[in-house]
């Protein structure tokens, strides 16, 4: 597809979206490209992305903030949404589609016990919301 000035982005409504400090971490079971981070100025866009309005009106919030941002930017981001399969422009990717696609990789894990001793509250063992502190990460 050809992305033009008229052309209106839209959302998957299957992602799961955590925001980390300044970043936003973005994952779609419907893609085989992870988890998607985007820094600050792509999560601004990615937040103008409303499903109505078409690049041309983004473009225009966007030099209101900066006006040295070109279309020619926007496109290239964009296309690099379409890549992380976090947006679409004519019709979305379904589960048919990832179905019917043949895998390039294997994953395996290995889960020989739950009976770890560090009990740490991170842990997904316990299925908790929690999540670990920078501090623990570090």
């Amino acid at each position: 597809m050809a992305i033009d000035i008229n052309s209106i982005p839209n959302k998957y409504t299957s992602t799961y979206v955590d925001k980390v400090e300044d970043f936003l971490l973005i994952y779609s079971p419907l893609s085989e490209e992870g988890v998607t981070v985007l820094n600050k100025e792509a999560l601004w866009l990615f937040q103008q992305i409303d499903n109505k309005k078409s690049l041309g009106q983004i473009l225009k919030l966007a030099q209101k903030k900066d006006s040295s941002v070109t279309f020619s930017t926007i496109k290239k981001i964009l296309e690099q949404f379409i890549n992380s399969e976090i947006i679409y422009f004519d019709s979305p990717k379904t589960e048919k589609d990832l179905l019917d696609k043949k895998p390039t990789q294997l994953g395996v894990w290995l889960h020989l016990t739950n009976q770890c001793n560090l009990r740490c509250t991170y842990c997904y063992v316990y299925k908790t919301p929690e999540k670990m502190s920078l501090k623990t990460a570090k």
